[in-house]
Order: C-alpha cells, then structure tokens, then sequence
C-alpha cells in the first residue's frame, strides 16, 4: 500500500501492486502517474479492425461499429488527447431468441 496525498485527512491509500484501469490509460497516453502493475497491464496487442471484430462473434455488433473509441462521443469537445486511431471498441448485444 502507498500513501497518497500525505498523512492527514485528505491522503489516501493504494494499493500500487494491483493495477488501475485509469493509470493504465495514463501510461499508455505517456503520463508519469502509473506504477509498475499498470505498466505491466498496459501490454498492447495490435489488431486489425477485423481481428477485434471476431470478439464479437455471436453477438449483434451496435452502431457505430468497431470503431476508434472516440467515433461513439463524435462531440470534438469529448474528444480524447490521445493518438488517433489508436484504441479501438465497439458494443455488441446478444441476439434475443
């Protein structure tokens, strides 16, 4: 466990050894507020479109599609400070019978 914040009533404790879906991003985005378990998460599988597309094999693939993640907030001022094209999701529902 790490302190943050210092030792009185507004610090908090972490647990650095298990890693943290928002430190992950920050280093994946290049930030300096991650530790080691992040990084070793943050291992990136590069995939073609429709390499990412199988995933969703036996589902209802929604609108946009698999598409840059961005592509489902189109609003530019949500837009992430991230590269372009560079993280790639998409939502799938599971057909009714």
């Amino acid at each position: 466990m790490t302190r943050v914040g210092g030792s009185g009533a507004g610090s908090a404790r972490i647990n650095t050894s298990v890693p943290n879906v928002a430190r992950i991003y920050d280093y994946i985005l290049g930030g300096k507020d991650n530790f080691a378990a992040d990084r070793r998460a943050a291992q990136i599988h590069v995939r073609s479109t429709k390499e990412i597309e199988r995933f969703f094999d036996g589902f209802e693939i929604i609108e946009p599609g698999v598409v840059w993640t961005a592509d489902w907030r189109p609003d530019p001022a949500t837009r992430p400070a991230g590269r372009p094209n560079s993280l790639y999701g998409g939502v799938g529902r599971k057909p009714g019978p």
